[in-house]
């Protein structure tokens, strides 16, 4: 299944589903409750880290939006 993105859907928030091993979720829990964030935040900074150097199709866009920051970091350079 393809998605084409339109360029006014990729500017916002979407929801994304899926079922992962205990063990993962556990350790996920584990972390974001050490870093001091929500588990969708850590789940989303590490799903867009894993992809910050992929180039091709499935390469991030060039604007950082309204991505989820590092704990104690700040998007105001």
């Amino acid at each position: 299944m393809s998605h084409v993105l339109k360029p006014s859907v990729m500017r916002s928030s979407q929801r994304l589903s899926i079922t992962l091993p205990h063990f993962l979720f556990e350790a996920l829990v584990r972390r974001s409750d050490a870093e001091g964030r929500s588990l969708s935040n850590l789940a989303a900074y590490l799903l867009e880290s894993s992809l910050s150097g992929v180039k091709g199709p499935s390469a991030l866009p060039m604007s950082s939006g309204s991505r989820p920051q590092p704990k104690g970091t700040s998007s105001v350079r």
